[in-house]
């Protein structure tokens, strides 16, 4: 697209980054009217840090956030300002290419090969210690990437890490405001997080998963939360006294398509927990209208399963476009390196065209 960056040091020269300068470069960015900051800087912190209200303000005022998920290589390790919920969180992918080739460094994980060994897992930690939600939210291309390198005799050097992976995301969504500039951040966002190609892994490591530059152009329902977030996590079940207990999440749901669209949804229950919604069979949504849907988990530890890893709840609508929503919540399980386990509810549209 026809774009205009905004610059801006918040670095010296030895690589140390003070977050008074970071927080300063977003507010100022914002302040000029950018419609998306892409930041590739990242330390250990949590989801209610320094960076949660400035980078909140940004999205709230129409600028989307991309930040680089850090290279923590183990779960739990999501860096600042990149645990901030409402920001959009970016993991390292590895091509095709490279997992084949059997001697790329980043990409010989047994169990993801798909996602850069360095790359940072989730889930995001409030302070307390608790889960606050997933991340990250997409993974791109971040291995052996040709970028500029101001020390380099060519001005350019192969690098890696969730640094090379977020200018990917952000020059996705500068071509996507360009087509729909009457979306907002959330929107944004949520058009980048909820088409991306799941890759068959825990939410918590993939995110929505690789992202996909034409579903996303073509988007035609955005979907967050009350945290603005396009994936949602319901929450945990970690006191075994509590054999029932019920999780409620509101999602906005809001048409971007060019025409009306019926919507319903199905819930598939698994053994020991229930869905519940506040939806009527059918809704239709006209141009730019929006529904917020109540759903409602109910969970037994009594007879809970802890393999529901395929477990769906489906948005079935009258167009030809795919889409996922992770869900996730967390429950009891002593042997997991927690000690419990994810359960990911997989929400994925079953569509026919009729338009």
């Amino acid at each position: 697209p026809n774009s205009t960056f905004l610059i801006y040091k918040v670095c010296n020269s030895g690589g140390s980054c003070s977050s008074s300068d970071i927080i300063s470069a977003i507010e100022n960015a914002t302040l000029k009217g950018a419609d998306i900051i892409s930041i590739s800087i990242g330390g250990d912190g949590y989801s209610d840090d320094v960076y949660t209200s400035v980078i909140d303000s940004s999205m709230n005022n129409g600028t989307l956030v991309v930040i680089a998920a850090g290279n923590g290589y183990v779960k739990f390790a999501i860096d600042v300002p990149g645990a901030t919920l409402s920001a959009l969180t970016v993991g390292a992918y590895c091509m095709p290419s490279q997992t084949a080739s059997g001697n790329e460094q980043y990409c010989d994980s047994t169990t993801e090969p798909r996602i850069a060994t360095f790359s940072s897992k989730g889930f995001a930690l409030w302070s307390n210690g608790s889960i606050s939600g997933i991340k990250p939210d997409v993974l791109a291309p971040g291995v052996r990437i040709n970028s500029t390198d101001i020390d380099s005799v060519t001005d350019y050097q192969t690098k890696s890490g969730t640094s090379m992976a977020t200018p990917h995301v952000s020059g996705m969504a500068a071509l996507i405001k360009q087509s729909h500039n009457d979306y907002d951040a959330f929107q944004l966002k949520s058009s980048i997080v909820n088409y991306a190609n799941p890759l068959g892994y825990e939410y918590r490591l993939q995110g929505s998963g690789l992202i996909n530059a034409i579903k996303s152009y073509n988007t035609s329902l955005t979907i967050y939360d009350s945290y603005k977030t396009s994936m949602i996590y319901f929450g945990d079940n970690f006191n075994s006294s509590i054999k029932l207990k019920n999780f409620t999440k509101i999602i906005n749901i809001t048409n971007k398509w060019d025409s009306t669209i019926n919507i319903s949804l199905i819930a598939n229950n698994g053994s020991g927990f229930n869905f519940s919604y506040n939806l009527q069979n059918e809704y239709v949504l006209t141009i730019n209208d929006s529904i917020l849907i109540e759903i409602n988990i109910s969970l037994n530890n009594n007879i809970l399963s802890t393999d529901m890893n395929n477990e769906t709840f489906l948005i079935s609508t009258n167009i030809s476009q795919n889409i996922t929503i992770p869900y996730a919540f967390y429950t009891i399980n002593n042997s997991d390196d927690c000690p419990k386990i994810n359960i990911p509810i997989n929400i994925t549209a079953n569509l026919t065209l009729s338009k």
